[in-house]
């Protein structure tokens, strides 16, 4: 009984202990949690501190101007604006030029920096964050690493090489591309290094040399560049900030980099040059003093108006919404004390790659490439965060504007052909699209190689105009150019077209391909083609029952000028021109009323850029390998080939005399009343399948469908007196020649020529025959019948209206 006593009492006990334990480590770890969560909570809300980073030594018996005031009452702003103006800038003087002789060692050792009072070490600059976290002092403990990173006294994050005499990086902004923008190399005691080292700055450049250092010293001289990462790019759009791009000796749209750091409205501190960092280094080139002196008020003078200007604009309600929306950052910019950030004025974009790729096309209509720049692009400021024990810098702040305009008339190429952005805008406001509005230009001087007129033109000018819009669909920017309505293009010199109607236009830029200095446009047109009533042969078949008169087409000459005429023509009178417009929208409706026509989609025109050093040379080409018609959408003429013969339409045919090989093969020329002649080498047409039934058992039944190909020569330099076709037939069957084909085995039913005729006497209606004459069926060398003529017309239905799916057969025999 004791025993069992006992080990009873050791189990109670040694539970109880465990519970006890237990208890203890879950008190301790939930105290280690809270301890570690407040501990991330206190590290999280304390705000970093800037790197303090030493300049120089102050040698003895060098002093700091200080000022004493007595008496001081009432504001204090008057005694701030004396520090700020005169005491600061005094003081910062001296520190520099003690910095550029001083070569007193700045970190490494524990000796430190000897100065007037007392020593100090390095390791006290290096700190990140006063909040002396666990990560910071690890970020900050050890004096043997190569770098030392921070944030400045401007709220900038800097890289030090481990002794201060390198700024190794400034970082000034990132993009969206998560890229760098920043300052490289910045020696201690330069200009540059010694201007981003104060706590309040405000520094304008304008002379993109004073971002480089030129070592004389060197054989050659060695040019160090600082701003080597300088390419800012919002959501695909680049931004070239790159020096030696920078835009100069145009006057008020040289490329200005401004950098505000200074608790008063930018407006302010343009007017006084006293508050500008190192003016005399930074702006303007001149050598002489005095002249220098006049370059700084100039460009003083410029960015007052131009900011100045601006709030204006901002501010007033009578002002265009486009220039209040294009005004309004410049204007927060220029009035706000506590705006702080870079803004760069008047910028580039790189050649072939400031564009997003969608868009990378439209360079190629960029007719004014000196005034294709950004108004402003700029930075708001940039978080810098520790993470895993570093400093990581997010994404910027971006803005800015590009606002192109030309109303130039560009020069049209051999095909009649030009592209040109007549006004692109894009605004960005927190590193996002705001705003994005293009308007391009596709001129058609020529369609199928003829001249053109466009009856309702608003500029006098043959163009299509297509405007760009923008979407975004799941953080995907996509953009568009297309263009809906009606554009009637007449042909004046055409015995063929009377006029085409674009009804639909798009543009897009193709996918990059494998050379990378070409870049591909397509122009894909929709519309509708009108074609002349040929009297004698309507082989051609759609379009309306009138031509276009040269009455309308002075009318439309003189309305489209009409502005101009009336400006530089006196004798163009009121009521002449009044009359024309009657005349011309009186056309208008009946094209806009006819519904005899043929509706096309997907006609395409190439354009292909080539840029080759800083140049580019553009030409255009037609691609006709997509077009598709919408036979239920269109209307042949009643007494047109078409409409009396079992015709369907195929495909479209373009004859490029610059492919000989692509021309059509295997084609027996067939007599018109339009004449007889060889296919040509430029032309146009349409490939029609006719089905003229079966031919019985002889060729298993099939159905004996010929193509039917009709071709006309664009009258491109205005000389044709009248019409030039080609009509071709072509037989079935593989391995058939131009004059007859196989039915079975070695049968062969042969003939010797073609003709088409047109019957407009009778008074049922216009009919149409096919003859083939000296029709024969072969057997080797034998013919059957062995003499004697026999011929075969084939004609359609006279009477056809709703249906042309009819033909008839009528063979003759004549004894030899």
């Amino acid at each position: 009984d004791d025993q069992a006593d006992d080990q009873a009492d050791d189990q109670a006990d040694d539970q109880a202990d465990d519970q006890a334990d237990d208890q203890a480590d879950d008190q301790a770890d939930d105290q280690a949690d809270d301890q570690a969560d407040d501990q991330a909570d206190d590290q999280a809300d304390d705000p970093l501190t800037f790197l303090e980073v030493p300049v120089t030594g102050l040698p003895r018996g060098e002093y700091l101007p200080l000022f004493p005031y007595g008496g001081v009452s009432g504001t204090l702003a008057h005694y701030q604006q004396m520090e700020e103006q005169i005491l600061n800038p005094q003081r910062r003087k001296k520190i520099k030029i003690i910095a550029e002789t001083d070569t007193t060692q700045l970190s490494g050792q524990p000796q430190g920096i000897l100065g007037g009072i007392g020593t100090f070490s390095p390791q006290a600059f290096s700190a990140l964050s006063r909040s002396a976290t666990p990560e910071a002092q690890a970020m900050t403990a050890a004096p043997t690493t190569e770098t030392i990173t921070g944030t400045t006294s401007l709220g900038l994050l800097a890289t030090y090489s481990s002794d201060y005499q390198t700024l190794n990086s400034l970082l000034l902004a990132k993009d969206t591309d998560n890229e760098d923008v920043s300052l490289q190399d910045l020696e201690r005691g330069s200009s540059l290094r010694s201007a981003f080292q104060s706590s309040q700055m405000f520094l304008v450049i304008t002379d993109p040399t004073s971002l480089k250092t030129f070592d004389t010293n060197e054989s050659p001289p060695v040019i160090k560049e600082h701003f080597q990462n300088n390419q800012l790019t919002i959501q695909g759009w680049t931004f070239d900030l790159n020096p030696d791009n920078w835009r100069q000796g145009t006057g008020d749209t040289d490329t200005v980099l401004l950098f505000k750091f200074l608790d008063k409205p930018l407006i302010d501190i343009l007017k006084d040059t006293a508050l500008w960092e190192q003016p005399e280094v930074f702006v303007g080139t001149a050598t002489d003093a005095d002249e220098r002196v006049k370059e700084i008020k100039a460009v003083r003078d410029r960015l007052v108006t131009f900011f100045e200007n601006a709030i204006a604009t901002a501010n007033d309600p009578n002002a265009a919404e486009k220039d209040r929306d294009n005004a309004a950052p410049l204007a927060r910019v220029g009035s706000s004390t506590f705006w702080s950030g870079m803004i760069a004025l008047n910028v580039k974009l790189p050649a072939g790659t400031g564009l997003p790729q969608d868009l990378k096309a439209l360079e190629c209509g960029i007719q004014d490439q000196d005034n294709f720049y950004a108004q402003y692009v700029g930075s708001n400021g940039t978080p810098i965060l520790p993470q895993n024990g570093e400093l990581v810098a997010e994404q910027s702040s971006l803005f800015g504007l590009l606002d192109y305009q030309d109303n130039s008339v560009p020069e049209t190429g051999p095909l009649g052909y030009a592209f040109q952005v007549a006004n692109l805008r894009v605004q960005f406001q927190n590193s996002q699209i705001t705003a994005f509005s293009s308007e391009v230009n596709l001129t058609l001087d020529k369609l199928f190689d003829e001249a053109t007129q466009l009856l309702n033109s608003r500029s006098g000018r043959n163009i299509v105009i297509l405007q760009g819009f923008t979407e975004e669909h799941d953080g995907v920017i996509t953009y568009s150019f297309s263009f809906s309505g009606e554009n009637y293009f007449a042909l004046p010199d055409s015995h063929i077209l009377n006029n085409v109607d674009i009804v639909k236009a798009t543009f897009s830029t193709d996918p990059p391909g494998n050379d990378t200095t070409l870049t591909i446009g397509r122009f894909t047109l929709w519309g509708r083609l009108n074609f002349r009533d040929l009297e004698t042969f309507d082989g051609l078949s759609f379009g309306s029952d009138t031509s276009l008169s040269d009455d309308v087409l002075t009318a439309s000459n003189l309305v489209n000028r009409s502005a101009r005429a009336l400006e530089d023509d006196y004798q163009v009178g009121i009521d002449t021109l009044n009359q024309a417009s009657a005349e011309l929208q009186q056309k208008l409706d009946e094209l806009a009323n006819n519904e005899q026509f043929l509706q096309f989609s997907k006609l395409t025109i190439v354009m292909n850029c080539k840029h080759t050093n800083g140049t580019q040379d553009i030409t255009f080409s037609v691609d006709a390998s997509q077009i598709a018609f919408d036979l239920a959408q269109s209307k042949a003429r009643p007494h047109s080939l078409y409409s009396k013969f079992p015709l369907k339409l195929t495909n479209f045919v373009y004859l490029d005399p610059a492919q000989p090989d692509s021309k059509p093969k295997g084609y027996l020329t067939v007599k018109t009343p339009l004449g007889t002649g060889s296919m040509p080498d430029s032309g146009f047409g349409f490939n029609f399948e006719f089905n003229l039934g079966s031919l019985g058992a002889l060729s298993g039944s099939a159905q004996f469908v010929v193509n039917l190909l009709i071709i006309w020569e664009p009258n491109q330099d205005g000389s044709q007196e009248k019409a030039t076709t080609f009509v071709g037939l072509r037989l079935p069957g593989i391995g058939g020649d131009v004059l007859g084909f196989p039915l079975q085995s070695v049968l062969k039913l042969s003939f010797k020529t073609v003709e088409l005729l047109v019957d407009s006497t009778s008074t049922s209606g216009t009919a149409y025959l096919l003859k083939i004459k000296k029709v024969a069926l072969k057997f080797f060398v034998l013919s059957f019948p062995p003499s004697g003529q026999t011929e075969i017309v084939i004609f359609g239905n006279p009477d056809a209206t709703d249906s042309n799916d009819a033909v008839g057969w009528y063979a003759a025999y004549a004894k030899g």
